[in-house]
């Protein structure tokens, strides 16, 4: 018996691509790119992901078709995760051949939000309060009816908390981390 191998071949890039960059800017990342050229070039796809594994659509920007002179893109992130965001860009030609950018990562630290990934998630999920520790504090997952799936003291002293998923139905989810002194929230979605 024989294998089927599938494989990819990657063509040339049919851009020449100058810069890809972003900046946080609050609670938006601004993503920012630049071509020199443009070859049969239809649009691009900005790509997120939580952990730099399974990435997301966030936004499509249109193409230059063919160009020779210098253009510049932008595109603004409004929902951006708390944490860290990685953000790839999908150039994808007139005939839907494509090909990626390099990765880049922009960290947003919103005020009383936890940094939740994979979101979304089948299995597991990591809870990180950025700069405060889990020390004494409960974490209350709710489905969107306000029923609490999950309810748990935490009693040790990291910002990084593992909590297992698996069991609970496909859907959005809300996360509340309380402790003595300060409240945290966050959402994810189960898949």
């Amino acid at each position: 018996a024989y294998d089927t191998v599938n494989i990819i071949i990657c063509s040339i890039l049919p851009i020449e691509l100058l810069s890809f960059d972003g900046v946080n800017n609050g609670d938006e990342n601004h993503i920012f790119w630049s071509t020199s050229t443009e070859i049969n070039n239809n649009f691009f796809t900005i790509e997120r992901s939580s952990d730099a594994i399974n990435y997301y659509k966030v936004g499509t920007i249109q193409g230059a078709g063919n160009s020779s002179s210098n253009i510049d893109y932008s595109f603004i992130d409004e929902n951006p995760i708390n944490g860290i965001n990685y953000y790839r860009l999908k150039q994808t030609d007139f005939d839907e051949k494509f090909s990626y950018s390099d990765v880049i990562a922009l960290e947003v630290k919103k005020e009383g939000e936890l940094s939740i990934f994979p979101n979304p998630s089948s299995n597991t999920i990591t809870i990180s309060n950025i700069d405060e520790q889990f020390l004494n504090s409960t974490i209350k997952i709710y489905d969107v009816q306000g029923k609490i799936v999950f309810d748990n003291l935490i009693n040790e002293q990291n910002v990084y908390h593992k909590v297992d998923i698996s069991e609970l139905n496909d859907g959005l989810y809300f996360v509340r981390v309380i402790s003595s002194d300060n409240s945290f929230k966050g959402s994810f979605l189960k898949k």
